[in-house]
């Protein structure tokens, strides 16, 4: 017959994986942000190219696409850039890419006065 100290052992190991189950629960839900939803969210982009290959001269900074869109009264939630192909030769832009922005749906229209139109995939 197990004597009272097992007992112990297993009600202190069953209340250690409870308390370990417990922790694991909390850490898995969700906190509240400041951040819309998911579901009314969009990506809006517009392409930008510039500069001139062979020309050194021809230096070429790309506009801030966050300070675009916020500039129109848009609350920009992400930014990426995706580098598009040039050919490369003299003449050529030394730059292009579409500059995406995650924005709310309902500063669409604002977006759209900054040049940014909706992501096609």
């Amino acid at each position: 017959m197990p004597n009272l100290s097992t007992y112990r052992k297993l009600l202190m190991i069953k209340l250690a994986l409870l308390f370990a189950l417990l922790l694991l629960s909390a850490c898995s839900t969700p906190l509240a942000t400041d951040q819309p939803r998911t579901e009314a969210l969009v990506w809006v982009e517009q392409a930008f190219s510039g500069g001139r290959q062979c020309e050194p001269d021809a230096a070429y900074q790309p506009p801030d696409s966050a300070e675009l869109l916020t500039d129109a009264g848009v609350k920009v939630i992400e930014t990426r850039e995706e580098p598009m192909m040039v050919c490369m030769a003299c003449g050529c832009p030394a730059y292009a890419a579409k500059h995406r922005a995650l924005i709310d749906v309902a500063d669409q229209s604002k977006a759209a006065s900054a040049g940014f139109k909706p992501v096609q995939e």
